[in-house]
């Protein structure tokens, strides 16, 4: 029979040998496949704590409003008008448009003038005839009225024919002139075309 002390002394060694075994695992590092192995169960956990906020579903964004082009005012600048006339235009264009547009105001001064040189003819027409007719007799109301330079119209009339007649008639007198010497050309050239072409006149 073995006593109690032969079966504790293999226990004893037994047990040291164990902790002996477990201090070398402890201390030595891990092989390569068991560390392959550890390696996705660590990273799996960080992983899903690094990715979780990316792959969260996002609330849904509000829809944009829709908002209408804008529509763009161009301006149109007319190729007929007078500034397309007076920037592309060239001397004679614009003296010419010059030229009208001082004449146009001339006109329209000697319209309003003229207008108000009617209005107070008419007044005192009105005025003489007024008092003409209500005199006693012809030569009281003849020695009433308003007469004007009459000679001096009547000397300006006979001015006027005495250049006019004149002038019209060496007018007439010219062009007859004029149409017998073109006459005379061609009577020339008739005369020339025929011995040109068929030897005779």
């Amino acid at each position: 029979m073995f006593s109690t002390k032969a079966l504790r002394a293999p226990r004893a060694t037994l047990m040291a040998a164990l902790i002996a075994v477990v201090a070398a695992f402890g201390a030595s590092p891990l092989p390569a496949a068991a560390q392959a192995a550890s390696e996705p169960a660590a990273q799996a956990p960080a992983a899903a704590l690094t990715t979780a906020p990316t792959t969260a579903p996002t609330p849904a964004a509000a829809p944009a409003e829709v908002k209408a082009p804008a529509v763009a005012e161009e301006a149109v600048e007319n190729p007929y008008g007078l500034k397309a006339l007076w920037n592309q235009g060239d001397v004679v264009a614009k003296s010419t448009l010059v030229i009208l547009l001082i004449m146009s105001m001339g006109s329209w001064y000697v319209i309003f003038t003229k207008l108000f040189e009617q209005r107070s003819m008419l007044k005192s027409a009105e005025a003489s005839a007024d008092s003409f007719w209500k005199a006693p007799s012809i030569k009281a109301g003849a020695s009433e009225l308003v007469e004007g330079p009459v000679g001096e119209a009547l000397i300006m009339t006979a001015i006027g024919l005495a250049v006019a007649v004149p002038a019209v008639m060496g007018y007439n007198w010219l062009l007859r002139r004029n149409k017998n010497i073109l006459d005379r050309v061609r009577a020339f050239g008739g005369d020339l075309h025929n011995v040109l072409i068929a030897g005779k006149r």
